[in-house]
Formats: C-alpha cells, structure tokens, sequence
C-alpha cells in the first residue's frame, strides 16, 4: 500500500489500520471493507472491476492511496491445513525489520503489471506473488509471540523443522517415525509428543 492517507481493513468486525507501506494478509475467502472513511456507502470491488478494461480502478481521483491485491490458491490437497494455522489476517508493518523484502516484491509486482505485454510478464507476476505470500508468512513466524498448534508453530521448531522437511521433500514416500525422529535427533516418544503439540496432529496423520 501506497499514499499519504491511512486505510482501515475491516474483517470479522475487526479493523486494522494501515499506513503507507503496509502489507496485510486475509487467509480465507470471506470478505472485507477497506476504505479511509468506513461510514461511506461500500462499493462492490467486482462490480467495479467488471466495468474496467484494465487491471487498475480508480476511486475517486486516485490521489490518496494505491492498493495492489491479489490471492495465492493453496494445493487443495493442504490447503485446510495452512489456513487453520493461520489468524484472521496477517498486518506487516512497513516499519518491520522483515518489510523490506516484501516492498521489493510489491515494487516488482506494480511493475509487471505495468507491463502486461512483456514476455512472460503473467508468469513473472504469479512468481511474485507465491513470494509475496512466502514472505509475508515468515513475517508471521518472526513476529507472532505465540502461535497455536498448526504447521507454522512446527515450522518455527528448528528440530522438528528438519522432519517437515523431509515430509514436505518426498510426500509420496512412505515415512517410518523413527527416520523423522532421527532427523530431529529425538527419540520416537519424544518426536511423536513434541511433534503433536507443536502441530496438533500426529506426525504422520495427513501423509
């Protein structure tokens, strides 16, 4: 998000304010308000977007702000259990030691989309945006103070990270406790216990 003027995203009777720089995730596909003066009458994003010929909308004279949003689509496979680990929404302040990386994304982003003619510009932009949501998420790891049981709570396990990996490497292998175990170098109780605290399920549920 770019401009001058502050915006508010409002989602599960929540609102977030956002400055210049901003990056806010909404995991899910329930919808959200965004606009600086939430009391103006809300205007359908696909309504106005249907009326476009472009990528780009403009409210107003567009002078205030400039927001770029898109969606990243999950394997369906894992989807449930990416977004179960996730809060309502992810907010990573411009001012964030891990922004800087994300506003180099968004930079990239704006300019292949200002680019759509450009060889390869539609693959370049989806690239960019699994990045974008890659980042974002380490944000979150980096960030959060407590997450509850899910993946990312595991992935922030450095030991039991190493097991993920292995998981995530080779997902059609058929995978003995105990080789995971020995990947975090625990014992097979001790992995299974942590493993199942960390992520809420047992190490090999969804494989």
């Amino acid at each position: 998000m770019d401009g001058t003027t502050h915006v508010v995203v409002v989602r599960l009777c929540q609102a977030i304010r956002g400055e210049p720089g901003d990056a806010v995730l909404l995991p899910g596909r329930k919808g959200f308000l965004v606009g600086s003066d939430l009391s103006a009458p809300p205007l359908d994003v696909m309504c106005l977007l249907a009326r476009k010929r472009h990528l780009f909308s403009t409210i107003g004279d567009g002078s205030e702000v400039l927001l770029l949003a898109g969606g990243v689509t999950l394997d369906p496979r894992h989807a449930d259990l990416v977004q179960g680990a996730l809060p309502p929404f992810l907010h990573v302040r411009a001012t964030a030691p891990q922004a800087a990386p994300i506003r180099w994304l968004i930079e990239q982003l704006l300019a292949e989309q200002t680019a759509r003619g450009a060889p390869g510009a539609f693959l370049s932009a989806s690239m960019l945006a699994q990045l974008l949501f890659v980042q974002i998420l380490r944000a979150h790891l980096a960030t959060a103070p407590r997450l509850p049981a899910g993946w990312l709570r595991a992935l922030r396990d450095d030991r039991l990270a190493a097991a993920l990996r292995l998981l995530h490497g080779e997902p059609a292998r058929d995978w003995k406790l105990e080789e995971l175990a020995r990947a975090a170098a625990m014992s097979r109780t001790t992995f299974a216990v942590r493993f199942k605290e960390a992520a809420g399920m047992a190490p090999l549920q969804n494989f």
